[in-house]
């Protein structure tokens, strides 16, 4: 996939899933692909796969929220963007996450701008710069709005 040897790595991809029908990762690692080729309806059907094989996937549910914006179903694009938000909220406040708070919060923070709360993403944007003033991801994604976002994701 990196080589840009994308018929091999479906390939790939297709027989890690025949082993094990549970690993959402060959799924993600698909989608990826099919987005980057624009092929967008293979995108999503990939990134419905990945959510079915780990519905905890917070960032799965966000990104197939994307697709299905694309593809002109906002309804379902916003229960997915609300469904990612619940699920980071689990791990935000699951003890045994403690150590990915931070990540977790950010991620949540983009979910709420893709969900067009905008002003409160940003605004918890803020606050997580306040507590790590050196994160450089929290300085891009201040910088940018949603629209800029999805014509950024589906420009290639």
């Amino acid at each position: 996939m990196r080589s840009a040897n994308n018929d091999s790595a479906l390939i790939l991809f297709d027989k890690a899933i025949a082993i094990d029908k549970t690993y959402y990762l060959p799924h993600s690692n698909k989608a990826l692909m099919y987005l980057n080729s624009r092929e967008y309806d293979k995108a999503l059907t990939e990134s419905e796969k990945a959510i079915q094989a780990n519905p905890d996937l917070a960032e799965g549910w966000a990104f197939a929220g994307t697709l299905h914006e694309k593809m002109g179903d906002s309804e379902t694009a916003m229960k997915y963007y609300k469904k990612s938000i619940e699920i980071y909220d689990k791990r935000i406040s699951d003890p045994e996450k403690k150590e990915r708070i931070h990540a977790n919060r950010v991620s949540r923070a983009f979910s709420l701008i893709l969900l067009g709360q905008e002003n409160e993403g940003k605004e918890e944007l803020r606050k997580l710069k306040a507590e790590k003033p050196n994160d450089i991801v929290i300085d891009e994604l201040l910088k940018i709005t949603k629209q800029e976002y999805m014509d950024q994701m589906f420009s290639n």
